[in-house]
């Protein structure tokens, strides 16, 4: 038996839709589809959750439905994702980004200088491992309690 019934829906993220409900196969995989009526600041509009996105479900009436949408005014698409750049708007930026400053060398050049490129290593009693250190403390705490295991 197919469910469909009007319904408030509270789903992932903190939202909650209201609409007439109804199950569907996409994609391999049952999913939830939510008809959203119309209401009087915007048409109405279908969206569609997976499983476990959906928290809680509840059965009510087609009134009950349109007053929360008159006073929820769901958005099929939040405006944020209106205004996501494209590709296409950074291209002329990335034309202007300059090249190499003065003074920057590659390995091919004749003037390249790697002697900065490399730091000398520390001297070899600066360099403890974590077993040292340990080592290095347990001795510290024998001499102090005159334990000599």
């Amino acid at each position: 038996m197919a469910f469909e019934a009007f319904c408030i829906v509270e789903i992932m993220g903190h939202q909650v839709i209201a609409g007439k409900v109804s199950e569907e196969t996409h994609f391999g995989a049952p999913l939830m589809r939510v008809d959203v009526p119309k209401s009087s600041k915007r048409e109405g509009f279908t969206c569609y959750y997976g499983g476990g996105s959906i928290y809680k479900i509840t059965p009510t009436t087609e009134q009950i439905v349109q007053a929360f949408v008159e006073k929820q005014d769901p958005e099929p698409i939040k405006p944020y994702m209106l205004a996501l750049p494209t590709m296409a708007a950074h291209v002329e930026e990335l034309d202007d980004i300059p090249d190499e400053p003065d003074g920057w060398g590659d390995e091919n050049d004749d003037n390249y200088d790697d002697s900065d490129d490399y730091a000398d290593p520390p001297d070899d009693d600066v360099i403890m491992t974590g077993l040292e250190q340990a080592a290095e403390a347990e001795q510290k705490n024998n001499d102090q309690t005159g334990d000599l295991s």
